[in-house]
């Protein structure tokens, strides 16, 4: 059991990592890509930057609204973003305005996956905490270990509700 909790651990940590890893080395590459095809200056990086932080906020409501009433359905969109590979931008015509142009073009092709790996904590967190609190429903853990997670699952579900 205890062997089973460490391994759980470990890939839990492990998804945490590489889930914050991808997505905020999504955030310099786009932008990256981006900067020299709408001008190269500080606006491009300044109006990715607001793209990605309202895009981060979207996936931790998502997660906190939705995430757990679609429950089994959330894997299936984890995988939505893989259709969106590779990541191709057109060539792009010189208008007046850069910004509407760089924000649709982000909207387009860079929000999907964003939103879906801002997800993935809080998620795997959520699937964590209702894994034991149902464990300790079951009675299958000693009597101490089951009021350590159930003050654990409660003071998991009050940091994921604010």
């Amino acid at each position: 059991m205890v062997h089973n909790a460490r391994v759980n651990m470990l890939i839990l940590t492990s998804m945490f990592c590489l889930g914050a890893f991808l997505l905020f080395s999504m955030e310099p590459l786009i932008g990256r890509l981006l900067t020299p095809l709408l001008g190269g200056a500080a606006h491009v990086w300044l109006v990715c930057l607001m793209f990605y932080q309202a895009m981060l906020f979207a996936g931790y409501l998502y997660a906190h609204l939705f995430a757990r009433k679609l429950g089994v359905w959330h894997l299936a969109i984890l995988f939505l973003p893989l259709f969106m590979l590779p990541f191709d931008i057109p060539h792009l015509p010189n208008v007046g305005s850069p910004i509407g142009q760089l924000f649709s073009l982000l909207l387009v092709h860079a929000a999907l996956p964003f939103v879906v790996l801002s997800t993935t904590a809080v998620v795997a967190q959520a699937g964590v905490a209702f894994r034991v609190e149902s464990e300790a429903r079951e009675g299958d853990l000693s009597s101490l270990r089951c009021v350590e997670r159930r003050l654990f699952c409660r003071l998991v579900r009050i940091l994921l509700s604010h």
